[in-house]
């Protein structure tokens, strides 16, 4: 069965927009921490932090729902997921997909562990906090994974010609998944305000960079 091959040039830029993206995430991150401990966003985090809590207790229906939601993304269901859906590109004969796919998922998770390590950051000292967590809070890996996916989804939707109503549905879906995951994720007390926000910003630097691997790999007809 033919698979796609790709010519050196596509690899070179696939693996330049990797680098780019390693090379960007660190002084964005770097940016919101100084602005929730040093910056504007200073004193925000335990505000919200009560504040989100309040009006969404975790016993209450919609925290149930949150807490479903949160573990989505959590490893025993993203992975298993994302090597199905590999597999699926695979046998397409659609490998640029998977890749970029992977990197969609992959890439911000490792960026945000490097960066928990870094920063290392504690978690919300709460009472209520759904469980203890094995790294540290900063930034959220949840929050950058969900983005990145759902906005790559949108993206390879579009370009396989589904339309501007499903693109433009496929784009909402992205912001709602994003800002439900990041709320859930304060909710919960797994993270601060400024961890998912450290969260959105990868996922806005590592969407571009996917969906540039996928363009960069994609054998043209």
């Amino acid at each position: 069965m033919h698979r796609e091959s790709w010519n050196n040039a596509g690899w070179k830029r696939a693996l330049a927009w990797l680098i780019f993206g390693v090379v960007v995430s660190a002084p964005a991150l770097h940016a919101v921490y100084w602005a929730a401990t040093q910056g504007p966003l200073r004193g925000l985090d335990p505000l919200l932090l009560g504040a989100w809590h309040r009006a969404t207790p975790r016993d209450s229906a919609s925290g149930l729902f949150l807490m479903g939601w949160s573990k989505l993304v959590s490893t025993p269901v993203i992975w298993p997921l994302m090597a199905l859906t590999s597999w699926i590109f695979w046998r397409k004969n659609r490998l640029h997909d998977a890749i970029g796919f992977l990197c969609a998922v992959a890439l911000p998770a490792l960026v945000a562990l490097a960066a928990k390590e870094f920063y290392d950051v504690a978690r919300p000292d709460v009472d209520w906090a759904v469980k203890s967590h094995w790294s540290s809070a900063y930034p959220s890996g949840h929050v950058a994974v969900i983005f990145a996916l759902c906005g790559l989804t949108a993206f390879v939707g579009w370009r396989q010609g589904k339309g501007a109503w499903w693109t433009a549905g496929a784009v909402a879906a992205t912001l709602v998944a994003t800002v439900l995951m990041a709320y859930s994720r304060v909710v919960l007390g797994a993270h601060f305000f400024s961890d998912v926000l450290g969260g959105v910003v990868l996922g806005l630097i590592w969407l571009p960079v996917s969906i540039a691997v996928t363009r960069a790999l994609q054998t043209r007809p």
